[in-house]
């Protein structure tokens, strides 16, 4: 076993101690700057346009009457298409759907979307979906 002096170990240990507080800080600004750096990849991602798509989108909620969630999307072209569902894209609704309404945005172009409700044969949600329109 070496033998050292107190006030080596004393300087020894609080060297320590202030390369650990260096670590530690340096470690808190790397985490700080990269949450900070992808929050801001996260908000810029959508437009304003396509943000309050997604924000009508998130509004659907299951049980909701058509007339409600045509109040949500009010300006947005429409079309029903009557199929039995009980899943889309591989999420399982509660019960099997009667039919589908179609939400898109008048003359819609690359990179617009198209909103999927499903309902049942009483004009509950029972589903929905967002995509993308690709070219």
């Amino acid at each position: 076993m070496i033998h050292m002096p107190k006030s080596f170990r004393s300087l020894s240990s609080k060297l320590h101690l202030q390369e650990l507080v260096g670590i530690l800080f340096t470690l808190t600004l790397l985490l700080g700057a990269f949450l900070l750096l992808h929050g801001c990849e996260q908000k810029s991602k959508l437009s304003p346009e396509h943000q309050a798509v997604q924000d009508m989108y998130d509004r659907i909620q299951e049980e909701m009457t058509e007339e409600q969630v045509d109040a949500i999307l009010t300006g947005h072209e429409s079309t029903t298409t009557k199929e039995a569902q009980d899943s889309d894209y591989g999420v399982t609704f509660k019960r099997k759907s009667a039919y589908r309404k179609t939400f898109s945005k008048s003359g819609a172009q690359e990179g617009d979307y198209f909103l999927y409700v499903y309902f049942d044969n009483d004009g509950y949600v029972v589903g929905k979906n967002i995509t993308s329109i690709l070219k």
